[in-house]
């Protein structure tokens, strides 16, 4: 497998630009993927300076609704309609249902700005809370289950289900893990879910304990003393090799 970062809010590279968002481009034998769009067209224009080719990809899958992970779905749309012809093999976007509902916090829209059937005519829309296996080895790992109580147990805005806006506990937010040889490699955009719990699950769904590496975001910007300690005290517990926070 490999990983190229499209967009994370720190660069090294001086030809690329930084942006406070993550989008990953994952190579995994022949199955090229796009997880997370960037909430502008910057990873597009990344893309193309690090000669991607985003023509080629298979699968767009969506970490959670929240508009800096899901805004460039419009770019990408535009990109497919700029070259004028209907791509003979559809990629397939792949989500939790909840992703494309509504989300706002004081009245500010907080969600993806296009509606959920407007990427018909260019993607394959597949909604799964159950997980989905994309290649032999890397599986996207559905709705997260919490098991801890120090993590994923917090609301932080409104969505509307059924025309009814109700407090937000993010159960749209997933994440990938891929089975290497040497361990599990946890792939995740924002980890509202609970890092935690996420790991957990990877861990039964791919039937192996070891965890080689995590690579995304932790969400854990002033987090709570309680969630900090629980936290460090499971990933040392989970004797995690490498940990690439992002975002």
């Amino acid at each position: 497998m490999k990983l190229t970062v499209l967009v994370d809010n720190t660069t090294n590279t001086r030809d690329l630009k930084a942006e406070a968002v993550f989008s990953l481009y994952i190579e995994d034998q022949s199955t090229n993927i796009l997880f997370d769009t960037d909430c502008s067209a910057l990873f597009l224009e990344n893309a193309h300076k690090l000669d991607i080719d985003l023509f080629k990809t298979e699968y767009i899958i969506l970490s959670h609704g929240h508009y800096d992970h899901t805004l460039g779905l419009k770019h990408l749309l535009n990109m497919y309609r700029s070259a004028n012809t209907i791509p003979t093999s559809k990629p397939i976007l792949l989500t939790h249902p909840l992703s494309f509902n509504q989300r706002t916090t004081d009245s500010k829209e907080m969600g993806c700005n296009i509606a959920e059937a407007e990427p018909i005519d260019f993607f394959l829309i597949h909604k799964s809370k159950d997980p989905v296996w994309i290649t032999d080895n890397l599986v996207f790992l559905g709705e997260i289950k919490r098991k801890f109580s120090y993590e994923g147990n917090h609301t932080i805005e409104l969505i509307i289900k059924n025309d009814i806006a109700v407090a937000n506990s993010m159960e749209d937010d997933t994440a990938l893990a891929y089975k290497s040889s040497q361990g599990l490699v946890i792939i995740t955009g924002c980890s509202h879910s609970g890092i935690c719990s996420i790991v957990e699950q990877a861990k039964q769904i791919c039937q192996d304990d070891r965890v080689l590496a995590i690579i995304g975001r932790l969400h854990l910007r002033k987090p709570l003393t309680e969630q900090l300690n629980g936290i460090t005290a499971y990933l040392h517990q989970a004797n995690v090799q490498d940990l690439y926070a992002c975002h």
